[in-house]
C-alpha cells in the first residue's frame, strides 16, 4: 500500500472530518473519562440550576452533547413537564445518547446534525454549550453565537463554558503518515473572558454573569478550589458565560 504523500499542514476542519473524528473517540471506551462533563458535568449542571435557571426552563438545549454526560446530572434537577433536547455532529455520539437516556420521561431525544439552523427559533429556554466554543473556527464564531440567540426564547437564557485562555499549541499533535497537525481534541481557538463577552453581546445577548473558574468533579472540591483559586493556589482553568435573550 502507497503511503500518502508527506505536506506538513494544519487540519482544515468542516463538518465532514470532524464528525468522523468525534466518531472514532465515541468508540474509544478507555478515554470517555476524560470528557469534560463526565469529570465535571455536576458542577456544570449545578451552575445551571444556581444561576442560569435550569429549574424553571421547561425546553432545555444541549449544544454538542457528546455522549450524554451533561444530560445526567441535569435530569437530576428537572421535574414533569420539563424537557432536554440535545444535538450533536457525531452520529455515533447521538446514538449512545439516546441508546442511554431511552424511556426517560423528561429526555425528548438527541438529533445529529451540522446547522443549527434545522432547531426552532424562539424555542428554548435555557441552552447549554459546554466545551463546544474552542471547537468553532473564529469565522464561524459569530454566526453560531447568533443563532444561538435566535433559539432562545424571549428572556430565555445561554451558558456558554471553554477553556480559559489555553495554550492550544501544547496539545498539538501531527500524522507521521500524511503530516497534518491539529489539536489533540480538536480545538482551534483560545478564549479570554473577556473576548467571550465581547462576542457574546455582538450575538445580541445580554451577559448576566461570567467569571473564571476552577471546576471541581465533588462537592469539597467546590467548596475548597474558589477559595484556593483567590490566593493564588490553583488556576482557573475555565471562563462561562451565562447570557439572557432580549
Amino acid at each position: 500500500m502507497e503511503a500518502p504523500e508527506f505536506d506538513p499542514r494544519p487540519v482544515r476542519w468542516g463538518p465532514e472530518n470532524t464528525a468522523r473524528f468525534w466518531d472514532y473517540y465515541e468508540g474509544k471506551r478507555a478515554i470517555e473519562h476524560l470528557y469534560f462533563a463526565k469529570q465535571v458535568g455536576e458542577h456544570v449542571a449545578l451552575l445551571a440550576e444556581r444561576s442560569a435557571g435550569l429549574r424553571a426552563a421547561k425546553r432545555i438545549l444541549d449544544v454538542s452533547c457528546g455522549r450524554g454526560d451533561l444530560i445526567e446530572h441535569l435530569l437530576k434537577f428537572v421535574k414533569n413537564g420539563q424537557m432536554i433536547f440535545a444535538t450533536d455532529m457525531s452520529a455515533e455520539s447521538v446514538t449512545t445518547t439516546n441508546t442511554r437516556f431511552d424511556g426517560v420521561e423528561s429526555f425528548a431525544g438527541a438529533q445529529c446534525i451540522t446547522d443549527l439552523s434545522d432547531l426552532p427559533e424562539n424555542y428554548y429556554d435555557l441552552i447549554l454549550m459546554t466545551e463546544v466554543i474552542e471547537h468553532l473556527s473564529p469565522d464561524e464564531t459569530p454566526s453560531v453565537l447568533r443563532k444561538l440567540a435566535t433559539l432562545a426564547a424571549p428572556g430565555g437564557r445561554v451558558l456558554i463554558t471553554t477553556p480559559n485562555d489555553e495554550n492550544l499549541k501544547t496539545m498539538d499533535v501531527m500524522c507521521p503518515d500524511c503530516g497534518c497537525t491539529f489539536h489533540r481534541w480538536q480545538h482551534q481557538q483560545s478564549w479570554t473572558l473577556e473576548r467571550l463577552r465581547e462576542l457574546v453581546i455582538a450575538a445580541q445577548l445580554t451577559p448576566c454573569k461570567s467569571a473564571k473558574i476552577r471546576w471541581g468533579g465533588t462537592r469539597i472540591k467546590r467548596f475548597l478550589y474558589p477559595a484556593l483559586s483567590a490566593v493564588g493556589v490553583l488556576e482557573k482553568t475555565g471562563i462561562y458565560c451565562i447570557a439572557k435573550n432580549k
